[in-house]
């Protein structure tokens, strides 16, 4: 009990020292409270000239420290504070410096509350590598072939600004022949399958981070097959090539943050026979 009666008194008698009880008001409305006697520090509210406060016997540096009725304490410009019964310390004078120091932290804050808003996404360029999964659908063997293909490729993905189109492009090769081909005729295969396609593409901000894009364009596909010693005819090669074009449709989500930004993306392929894929890039 001695010991919590002496801190107790402790801590009064500081703040006795600290705090002269003289009562004192601000001079202009929506004055700032400092955390700390430093204009480049965080303001932890404003307070204006009907409300009063206890102020300290000395300044730190440029300021008052000041206590609130509900106990919060902060700093105060020493020229905007009036103490009752002694007036202002000095008349406010024209500092540049001081202004220069507010205008800074209000930019400071101004940066901490919106940093660079991906919203307006002004002239940037994206590039980098793709991975896809397409389900692949074919004409060919006397009948609709499907087979589930996957695609490495490369994207090069403008964003104008906030609701603005740009030409995007990309390229895609599925390294390898789709599976049915080998079922189908019991032979060895090979081969590759090229995808080329450019198209306008349109980017909306969902918010700093996101975006939504769509668009739709030209491709053209490019396949190349090698089949080699079918059952019916050993020791002899076929070679199979289609080229195509048609219309590629997209929409993604981009997710953007400070090193990568990551595009989730749906394709529709109007082909010959139009088929579908899901991809994800990796763009910088």
């Amino acid at each position: 009990m001695r010991l919590a009666s002496f801190v107790f008194l402790f801590v009064f008698l500081s703040l006795q020292c600290v705090f002269a009880q003289n009562k004192a008001h601000v001079l202009n409305a929506d004055t700032d409270v400092y955390g700390s006697a430093d204009f480049d520090s965080a303001t932890i509210g404003t307070v204006d000239p009907d409300e009063t406060f206890l102020v300290s016997k000395k300044t730190y540096g440029e300021f008052y420290k000041v206590k609130f009725k509900d106990g919060t304490i902060g700093y105060i410009p020493d020229t905007e504070v009036y103490i009752e019964g002694v007036g202002t310390v000095r008349e406010t004078p024209f500092r540049g410096d001081d202004l220069d120091k507010k205008a800074k932290r209000a930019k400071r804050e101004e940066d901490e509350e919106s940093p660079e808003d991906d919203t307006e996404n002004p002239n940037i360029n994206y590039k980098g590598v793709t991975f896809s999964l397409i389900n692949f659908h074919e004409e060919t063997m006397g009948g609709n072939q499907v087979a589930d293909l996957q695609a490495f490729g490369f994207r090069f993905q403008p964003l104008q600004g906030n609701y603005q189109s740009g030409l995007a492009y990309d390229l895609m090769v599925a390294p390898k022949a789709p599976d049915y081909y080998e079922e189908k005729t019991g032979a060895k295969t090979s081969g590759a399958i090229f995808w080329g396609s450019a198209g306008i593409s349109n980017v909306s901000a969902l918010n700093s981070n996101t975006s939504f894009r769509y668009g739709a364009g030209p491709f053209l596909r490019y396949s190349y097959f090698t089949i080699k010693d079918a059952p019916l005819r050993p020791q002899s090669t076929y070679n199979l090539q289609d080229l195509t074009v048609g219309l590629d449709f997209q929409a993604g989500i981009m997710l953007h943050s400070r090193f990568v930004t990551i595009d989730l993306g749906l394709r529709y392929f109007w082909d010959k026979e139009s088929y579908g894929g899901f991809g994800v890039a990796f763009l910088f």
